[in-house]
């Protein structure tokens, strides 16, 4: 591994240099004390590196002799369209830059991938030898595992998180999440990928990983506004997406895939920045979600007043009523939200009561999670609870 990181980090200096002489390269080399132990980069060395870094990556570094002697990427269309080759180079590229700047680990901050990395090496392993495996599986919904066996296809990480795509022993081409496997071993069964299968094209017209719902791709066009449409345009939602124009207060997308519910999800997320100008399906699709949200809302809402109602219809029962002291223990309230907006209306009551001439005292029991209320008047005594 730590061969390999000398490899990327030679890669990724002449990428970032463009050209770079020998003495250059070694200077930057001695630079990187982690892996360079502050020693020069000899030319020997760097010959070797260079016929490694051909063979294994298929990058080829020349010389331009004219001028000096600089070393270049010879190849580097290679690098740009293969996108498994570039994204390796640069993952890697980014942990030499962060492994040469530990001094920093307090100030760099990282988005963790949930998925097992054992289990993500175990399918590679696998796929390798085009071996079946078995894997004890749990989805999100379900409290307990399956056991069956998979033919892994292909991996595909998403929104940091892994997920293999492989055929069943239902013989159904499925989707798992590498973080729901809760065990896995690879057997001596070998099956034969289908020979027109390919990983890249399976994919193309998906937004992410939701597969298997008939949805046909379609042509979708979207507004971006104009403090979203800049970043649209650095980290598009998808292969196919190109500007259509661009008017300065929006800028207009156009994109060819399946509008499933993970789609659907990420444009929500936008928020007004981004509308649906087309299909009209997706449309009314986008308006149904918003409904069925302002719904939920307004459901919540509704249940909190029914109750702060029920709160006041008992207390009014008892404001003619003349009384030297009140205890009231309400039942206890699992939800910490409903539990403050009464608490709110309780502390408005006592207000109410104040001005009433009578004194009430409001506090709350954090072991039975209850409000409990002492309210006393120079009357005749009530008591009462809810």
């Amino acid at each position: 591994m730590n061969q390999l990181r000398k490899y990327i980090w030679l890669i990724d200096t002449i990428r970032r240099a463009g050209k770079i002489s020998h003495k250059d390269l070694s200077d930057k080399w001695e630079r990187n004390k982690e892996l360079s132990d502050c020693k020069p980069l000899h030319r020997a060395t760097f010959n070797r590196w260079r016929d490694a870094i051909d063979s294994q990556f298929g990058i080829t570094i020349d010389c331009q002799k004219v001028g000096g002697y600089l070393y270049y990427i010879a190849n580097p269309e290679d690098v740009d369209d293969d996108k498994l080759k570039k994204w390796l180079l640069d993952s890697f590229s980014v942990s030499n830059t962060i492994g040469d700047n530990l001094s920093l680990k307090g100030r760099i901050v990282l988005e963790e991938i949930p998925s097992g990395r054992t289990h993500l090496t175990t399918i590679l392993e696998a796929m390798k030898e085009n071996r079946a495996v078995n894997i004890a599986y749990r989805p999100f919904t379900n409290p307990y595992s399956y056991t069956f066996s998979i033919e892994p296809y292909c991996v595909k990480l998403f929104e940091n998180r892994w997920y293999v795509l492989a055929r069943n022993n239902r013989d159904e081409i499925k989707i798992y999440g590498l973080d729901r496997l809760e065990w896995i071993e690879i057997t001596d069964y070998t099956y034969k990928l289908p020979i027109n299968f390919d990983a890249v094209d399976f994919f193309s017209t998906a937004y992410g990983i939701v597969i298997g719902h008939e949805l046909k791709p379609e042509r979708i066009v979207i507004r971006a506004y104009e403090n979203h449409k800049h970043y649209l345009k650095s980290l598009p939602l998808h292969h196919s997406q190109h500007l259509i124009e661009d008017l300065g207060e929006y800028a207009d997308f156009e994109l060819y895939l399946s509008p499933t519910y993970d789609f659907v999800m990420k444009l929500l997320q936008s928020g007004p920045m981004i509308e649906v100008i087309s299909p009209e399906s997706l449309r009314k699709t986008m308006q149904q979600w918003i409904s069925d949200m302002n719904y939920n809302r307004e459901n919540e809402t509704s249940t909190i007043l029914k109750r702060n109602e029920q709160i006041f219809s008992f207390f009014a029962s008892f404001f003619s009523c003349s009384f030297d002291r009140l205890n009231i223990i309400l039942t206890p309230i699992k939800s910490h939200s409903k539990r403050l907006k009464i608490g709110v209306s309780l502390c408005f009551l006592s207000c109410l009561l104040r001005h009433s001439g009578q004194t009430l005292q409001l506090h709350f029991r954090p072991k039975v999670r209850a409000f409990s209320l002492h309210c006393s008047r120079k009357c005749e005594r009530f008591q009462g609870s809810t």
